[in-house]
């Protein structure tokens, strides 16, 4: 990564030196005072012009910052149409395959990879194009392009995060353990590895362990990716403890959620209400417990169908606030997937870079 961001500074800092040269040259060189406005008038412009696709690219990220998306997204594929470097593209495919502009950021991503760069930004490449290919159903490919990236000794925190979650979605148990077997002895804290740590405990029947770990990213982490939640939902089930499997499953739904995340709120609004049909809720917390591998991957399972609930609102309390609060970045314009390690690929978007 150093090698990366000094090419990129080196290549940023020719460029903006020879134009900062070719100012001073016109004050040396004689001419009508008209003629050297009007040379630097050119020469300014175009320094923009052939930095355009890389100012493009720090609007997009700072209306995300903004909050305003559609405005960002105008923006960054006009960065994409301008020019700009493979690092960036990467970070901006990225963020397409979260708002659901998936084919659209496969696309960018596979360009990138029939290109000539550097270790580093094919290895982040593909760890991104695995994550389009996950949210297209083709999880063979995903997890080819993540086994690729680990031979080619790219061990990110994050590539273990989508790995794992790839495999416990497809039901490879096995290899999902000894991925995060792995992840375990290189000691990988992140809390998304955390909630693939628990749902495989959900799988193997092991309820204690599962409980511990959902406690402390529910209420004690406060996580802002919705998966713990679910899964939190499932022990609380297992537990006979409806009220908080539905609490749970309420603030689950207040989270925000992205075409990459591994369930849709009308899977979890049919849990909650599910649950919430006292006259079903025996049969649909059974079958809940007997398709518990269907429900920790956010898939459909018998029975589902049938979470119906037409009363008010369930109430949930309202969630402890996080005790030690992330400090914010108040001078960057990053788009992170969200606070706290959403199993996402890196979808920074900073005007630094």
């Amino acid at each position: 990564m150093p090698y990366t961001k000094q090419t990129r500074f080196n290549k940023s800092a020719l460029l903006f030196l020879a134009t900062i040269g070719l100012l001073i040259a016109t004050f040396f060189i004689p001419m009508p005072r008209w003629a050297r406005v009007l040379a630097d008038f050119v020469i300014v412009g175009g320094f923009m012009f052939i930095r355009r696709g890389y100012v493009f690219f720090s609007q997009g990220a700072a209306y995300f910052k903004a909050g305003q998306e559609e405005k960002a997204m105008k923006k960054l594929r006009a960065a994409v149409r301008a020019g700009i470097g493979a690092e960036y593209r990467i970070s901006v495919a990225s963020v397409f395959v979260q708002k659901g502009a998936v084919d659209e950021g496969i696309e960018i991503l596979e360009k990138v990879l029939t290109e000539n760069n550097t270790v580093t930004d094919t290895n982040r490449a593909k760890v991104a194009l695995s994550m389009g290919k996950w949210v297209k159903g083709d999880t063979q490919r995903a997890v080819e392009l993540l086994e690729q990236v680990k031979e080619n000794g790219y061990t990110d925190e994050g590539l273990y995060v989508n790995l794992s979650t790839y495999l416990l979605s497809d039901n490879q148990i096995d290899k999902a353990k000894k991925v995060i077997k792995e992840a375990d002895e290189k000691g990988v804290a992140l809390n998304a590895m955390d909630d693939n740590r628990g749902w495989l405990d959900i799988i193997n029947g092991r309820w204690n362990k599962a409980e511990q770990i959902f406690d402390r990213l529910i209420n004690e982490e406060c996580v802002t990716f919705p998966e713990p939640y679910v899964h939190g939902a499932q022990v609380a089930v297992h537990k006979n403890e409806p009220e908080t499997a539905m609490t749970y499953l309420s603030w689950c739904l207040a989270r925000p959620f992205s075409f990459t995340s591994a369930f849709t709120t009308d899977y979890v609004r049919k849990l909650l209400a599910g649950i919430r049909n006292t006259a079903t809720r025996k049969d649909f917390t059974a079958a809940m417990e007997e398709n518990r591998v269907l429900v920790a991957a956010g898939k459909d399972f018998p029975g589902l169908d049938k979470a119906v609930f037409d009363g008010p609102e369930f109430q949930a309390p309202e969630q402890k606030k996080r005790q030690t609060e992330k400090a914010s970045e108040s001078d960057s314009t990053a788009i992170t997937a969200d606070d706290d390690d959403e199993r996402m690929p890196d979808t920074e978007l900073n005007e630094d870079d």
